[in-house]
């Protein structure tokens, strides 16, 4: 917690937080996006930043400049951003049902994510979920300049598409596993 008249110290994990919601709730007003966050970082153990850094913040990650990946997708946009053909009933599945219901259009990299992960998650709203999930971390990762690869949950990923949870030593080896391997990455090496 900050201490009163102190600025608070933004670590990369609670910018990475801050950036994933902000991209994740699009269509929330900034300031009240920044009251839940404090409550977030205050209950994750992060300094509480003030309402008008946040609310900066929020608009500065809105308002980056777009990415081609960001426009909506369709099947036009195949032509520069291709995905498996095998992919493309579950993808169009997933775009009308989104237009239908919420009308919300998906984007060329959410599209991509949702192709990408269809040949592993069979259930439609757990693909999409994902999808979104994956697609928003590799735009935070961008948007921060950091390996989106911290920021993943593919363990998370890895039950929902088996049915097999691995516990906690498990995670752990996985975690080392990956820690030493982007260790090697970092100083030159090769995987």
């Amino acid at each position: 917690m900050t201490v009163k008249g102190k600025r608070a110290r933004i670590t990369s994990d609670g910018r990475a937080h801050i950036v994933t919601r902000a991209l994740e709730h699009p269509r929330i007003q900034r300031t009240e996006l920044a009251r839940k966050l404090q409550n977030e970082l205050e209950a994750m153990g992060h300094d509480m930043p003030q309402l008008e850094v946040l609310e900066r913040m929020i608009s500065e990650f809105r308002n980056t400049p777009s990415n081609p990946l960001d426009k909506p997708w369709s099947v036009i946009t195949l032509a520069e951003h291709d995905i498996p053909p095998e992919a493309l009933p579950k993808v169009l599945e997933i775009f009308i049902d989104k237009l239908k219901s919420e009308g919300v259009h998906l984007t060329i990299r959410e599209a991509r994510w949702i192709a990408r992960l269809s040949f592993v998650l069979k259930d439609t709203e757990m693909l999409y979920g994902y999808a979104l999930e994956y697609a928003g971390v590799e735009k935070a990762g961008q948007l921060l300049g950091v390996d989106v690869f911290q920021l993943t949950d593919d363990i998370g990923l890895y039950g929902d598409m088996t049915g097999e949870w691995l516990n906690i030593d498990d995670i752990n080896l996985v975690k080392l596993h990956w820690q030493r391997e982007a260790r090697k990455i970092s100083k030159g090496g090769k995987r």
